[in-house]
Parts: structure tokens; C-alpha cells; sequence
């Protein structure tokens, strides 16, 4: 598991962008702080998984005290779990009984 700090800017609009500083790329949209959790966190599985699958190095997370806000933003820690990523290739057989 990877914990990273989070970036929430709330937008004119209405809602949020939230980015993680430390992974290039990965920044989202949400209505409300609880859907922005959700969606950077399942971004953050999503490339964390890319990069150990492809053997990169995986960026360092900042210490939350480092980071900085512009006025109106604030900070929040997310754990990234990647147990539940398939690291095989082959695909995975999923029963149900309904």
C-alpha cells in the first residue's frame, strides 16, 4: 500500500480538482470531497499499478507538511491499495452464482 498526499482545489463552479503532485498526470474532477477520494484514488491505483507492472520506479511520496497550497486548497493524505490489481496476463475467471 502507498500513501500520497492530495491536492483539493474547490473550482467556481462548483466541486473540486484534485491532484496528486507527485504522480505527473494524475488529477480528477468531483462534485463533492467523498467522490474526490474516490476518483484520485482509483487513478492513483491505476498508475501506481502501470508502473510496478512495467517495472519503473515509483515516485516518492512528499511529506504532507511540504506540500503547498494555493489560497482556498487544502491537503489531504490517500491510501493507495494495490492488492486487488491483477498482475498477471492472463485474464481472470470470475464466477457468480446467482
Amino acid at each position: 500500500m502507498y500513501v500520497y498526499p492530495v491536492i483539493f482545489s474547490p473550482q467556481e463552479e462548483g466541486g473540486f480538482c484534485v491532484y496528486a503532485p507527485n504522480i505527473k498526470g494524475c488529477i480528477t474532477e468531483a462534485e463533492s470531497i467523498a467522490e474526490g477520494i474516490i476518483k484520485i484514488r482509483e487513478g492513483l491505483s491505476g498508475m501506481l499499478y502501470m508502473l510496478e507492472r512495467d517495472e519503473q520506479p515509483i515516485p516518492t511520496p512528499s511529506d504532507i507538511s511540504t506540500v503547498i497550497c494555493n489560497k482556498g486548497e487544502f491537503v489531504s493524505l490517500i491510501d493507495v491499495p494495490l492488492d486487488g490489481y491483477n498482475y498477471s496476463k492472463e485474464p481472470l475467471e470470475v464466477k457468480l452464482n446467482i
